[in-house]
């Protein structure tokens, strides 16, 4: 891990450059205020009356104070990636999760919810720390509406961030990434729109990694930071980089500002 006490610019793409992830402290609280002592201890705010969802967020929160570090992968599954790649994706997911599960502070800090596009839309997985994450099957099939996957993934983000609220805990700025071999069929402008805006005010990060085959050039136009070409269905390799990454994350303080090198030119074209 190395730290900095200036910040690169989101949309630096100098290959000499690290990305840098800003800790994001929940300074809004809904219903709860945090104890000065300690972090995950919540007391009720008495100007406000405490609803169910509430104290459901309170007691899911009780067990494991830890700052959360959410990251929901928006994941191509579509009908081109039947057969092996779809199988090498799982695969890579799999070893992604068992990797991560062998740090004892990023499996409780790191949240993952996983959203899949193929035809339709659906919820994988929803956000869970790694120690309690299932990885899903996934199956291919079907178009790809990938700006109603990112629109997903960010309500589901928005969601998360309030449950964090609700419970008194701290996170770090959300992490979005997208996945995927080929281009969106459907209209991607409120999602770039979106993603853009929530870029600007840091209330988010957002990765494109796209294979040989992908549209490059029209995902430029969606996210803020230039999407990256991998060597091939390189799903392996994006996993082990992401898992260095979150552990990194996970192990930051409250107020550091984090640089992650750019992943390797060995499975990464640009």
């Amino acid at each position: 891990m190395k730290t900095g006490p200036q910040p690169t610019t989101p949309d630096d793409d100098s290959d000499n450059e690290p990305i840098d992830v800003d800790f994001s402290p929940s300074s809004e609280r809904i219903g709860f205020q945090p104890a000065p002592s300690h972090l995950g201890q919540v007391v009720f705010d008495p100007v406000v009356q405490a609803s169910a969802e509430d104290l459901f967020a309170a007691v899911e929160f009780a067990d494991n104070p830890e700052p959360r570090c959410p990251c929901v992968l928006v994941v191509d599954t579509s009908g081109s990636m039947a057969g092996l790649p779809i199988d090498q994706l799982n695969q890579a997911l799999k070893q992604f999760v068992k990797e991560v599960s062998s740090d004892t502070l990023a499996a409780k800090r790191l949240e993952l919810a996983v959203v899949s596009c193929g035809g339709d839309v659906r919820v994988a997985h929803d956000f869970a720390t790694v120690n309690q994450f299932v990885p899903p099957i996934l199956m291919a099939g079907g178009d790809t509406p990938l700006g109603q996957a990112v629109e997903r993934a960010l309500e589901l983000i928005d969601m998360r961030k309030r449950n964090y609220r609700l419970g008194g805990v701290s996170y770090y700025r959300p992490w979005l990434i997208l996945l995927t071999d080929g281009s969106p069929t459907d209209d991607m402008r409120q999602a770039a729109r979106k993603l853009n805006e929530a870029e600007s005010t840091k209330s988010l990060v957002a990765f494109c990694f796209g294979t040989d085959t992908f549209d490059k050039e029209r995902m430029a136009k969606v996210f803020p930071r230039a999407p990256l070409t991998m060597r091939g269905a390189r799903y392996r390799e994006f996993f082990q980089w992401l898992s260095a990454s979150m552990a990194s994350l996970s192990h930051s303080r409250p107020g550091d500002r984090l640089q992650l090198q750019k992943p390797s030119d060995d499975w990464v074209i640009d």
